[in-house]
């Protein structure tokens, strides 16, 4: 039973995380679109998509590389989202952004 305790503490983690990724998208006025050309202009890569924002914020996946060029563009410190993407990943230390 405790091993499906953990899967659901994982799933809730990493849920949080999308929404508080899709607060800061949203807050910076951009659509999951623009977020996403945001990044790839930044970055120069063309390798994000809306969807792929999509899957971030649904907590589907965690932007491990995507981190420091997404705080970059939504205006938000670093050291914020890499502890929010480490509580997304269950890291026992970090807590929440905030918490």
């Amino acid at each position: 039973m405790r091993k499906g305790t953990d899967m659901s503490d994982n799933t809730e983690r990493r849920r949080r995380f999308g929404a508080y990724l899709a607060g800061l998208r949203r807050n910076s006025g951009r659509s999951q679109r623009q977020f996403a050309a945001a990044l790839c202009a930044v970055s120069g890569a063309q390798s994000i998509t809306r969807n792929e924002v999509s899957r971030w914020e649904r907590g589907e996946r965690i932007p491990d590389v995507w981190l420091p060029v997404s705080a970059q563009v939504l205006g938000v410190p670093l050291h914020e989202l890499e502890q929010a993407a480490a509580y997304a990943r269950g890291t026992p230390r970090p807590s929440f952004p905030g918490s």
